[in-house]
């Protein structure tokens, strides 16, 4: 099976994906999306410090958008950001799932999340 190369840009309102992936081109039925205003920030400051935007689309569950990040916060920072910004915290340990953290936003049912493996980042 081909290699195919994807590349997320964040262009500060809404995000492009860019890809030689023939079939995806053909059949997608969406090629940018823009997150909502209370993640917006959240995002700036994560790609500020060289995370990088490894998927967007439908998310899980009731989510319209999941913002799929390379690396971000530890499992403690993660729930402080959440308080302090109004968001929702969540964390993903279903065996047939990728372990995920990340936040949440009830009111435009929009996420983003990162490996708990690639939790680095302290504060942002």
């Amino acid at each position: 099976m081909p290699e195919y190369n994807w590349q997320y840009n964040f262009d500060g309102n809404t995000i492009t994906v860019a890809t030689d992936d023939p079939h995806w081109k053909n059949h997608a039925s969406k090629q940018s999306w823009a997150p909502c205003e209370h993640l917006k920030p959240v995002l700036i400051a994560f790609l500020a410090k060289g995370v990088i935007i490894e998927g967007a689309g439908d998310g899980w569950s009731k989510a319209k958008l999941v913002v799929g990040l390379s690396k971000g916060l530890n499992r403690s920072a993660t729930i402080t950001e959440a308080k302090n910004r109004g968001l929702g915290f969540f964390e993903n340990d279903a065996y047939q799932y990728p372990s995920t953290y990340g936040l949440y936003c009830e009111v435009c049912q929009h996420g983003i999340d990162w490996p708990q493996d690639q939790s680095t980042i302290n504060a942002i």
